[in-house]
């Protein structure tokens, strides 16, 4: 005996599982969560409070060209790729040669310096902070460890000295 062919009017709609609260996935239940804990910044994640194109600097590792408010300035930038959500406000432990060398060519072109971060979880952009160097040192941990916690992120968002939710973008030199 032959199965008789199913129609595609006999097909049932599809349940949704993210429909019901109670099948929330660990990212909705984590979005949630801070909600309910009242982060008004960087809940949401997908879309960033701006985008940075960084030129890099020729031949000096994690040294940019960048543009902030119309004004060209050095930015001394790091990224770091999280496995794991719970890990995205993990400090970032950033370079000293780096840092030196952003403030050496800082100098010599008579240009402002901000230190950037961006963290990943995943191959996804999760936040971005642009910072003085004043500011950094005066939440850093350790060394040079560039602080995330949420002290020093709502430090950040009240100074005028930093620009939060930023997604950076490396294009080629010139």
């Amino acid at each position: 005996m032959k199965k008789a062919a199913k129609k595609l009017s006999d097909a049932q709609p599809l349940r949704l599982a993210r429909t019901d609260p109670r099948q929330l996935s660990f990212f909705g239940q984590l979005h949630t969560e801070e909600l309910l804990k009242g982060h008004k910044h960087m809940t949401n994640k997908s879309k960033p409070a701006r985008t940075m194109a960084l030129q890099p600097v020729a031949d000096i590792n994690g040294a940019f060209f960048g543009t902030l408010a119309g004004k060209k300035i050095v930015v001394c930038f790091h990224e770091r790729k999280r496995a794991k959500v719970q890990d995205r406000f993990n400090s970032i432990t950033l370079r000293t040669a780096r840092i030196k060398a952003a403030q050496a060519i800082a100098k010599t072109e008579s240009l402002p310096l901000f230190l950037g971060v961006q963290v990943r979880v995943g191959t996804r952009w999760d936040n971005g902070w642009l910072v003085s160097p004043e500011l950094f040192r005066k939440f850093k941990q350790g060394a040079s460890d560039f602080s995330l916690s949420e002290k020093a992120r709502e430090a950040y968002v009240a100074a005028k000295a930093a620009v939060p939710g930023v997604r950076f973008t490396v294009t080629k030199a010139a």
